[in-house]
């Protein structure tokens, strides 16, 4: 969480948030076992959440410059997510798991990750082939169960 939050800092409106401190609460939050978000819930539904929340940032750091290693990552969890079996392993729902499953189809991974981009209304992104290169990299580890930033 911190790491994502370092990522994405220079991304936020210059409105007075004290990002660290709420990165602070954000931490503690997510160690309260008494918070009723189970992570199925969190991780359904990504087709509609990640181009609203993850997109923007990911567009402004890489037309900056910058390096999206946390949002990479992030997507790559994402994108195995969608692979067949993937919703039933991982207990997450999404409207557009059909479509998803689709991009799978006799395609070698970068192929299948920028296929994912442009159903979900990032083609530019899947056209951005150090980003696609990137995410698809992170899925042999994450296959096996390795989360490596």
């Amino acid at each position: 969480m911190r790491r994502f939050a370092a990522e994405v800092a220079a991304t936020l409106p210059e409105a007075g948030l004290d990002v660290a401190g709420y990165v602070d609460a954000l931490v503690e939050r997510f160690g309260n076992p008494a918070i009723g978000h189970r992570l199925r819930q969190i991780g359904s539904d990504g087709s509609l959440k990640i181009p609203e929340r993850w997109f923007p940032a990911l567009r402004a750091l890489r037309a900056g410059g910058f390096a999206t290693p946390v949002l990479e990552l992030a997507l790559a969890a994402w994108v195995n997510a969608t692979r067949p079996g993937g919703s039933q392993v991982f207990g997450t729902d999404d409207p557009a798991a059909e479509a998803l499953a689709r991009c799978w189809r006799g395609a070698a991974e970068p192929a299948v990750v920028a296929r994912l981009l442009t159903a979900i209304g990032a083609a530019d992104l899947a056209e951005d082939a150090g980003l696609v290169s990137a995410v698809a990299d992170h899925l042999p580890a994450l296959r096996a169960g390795r989360i490596e930033l």
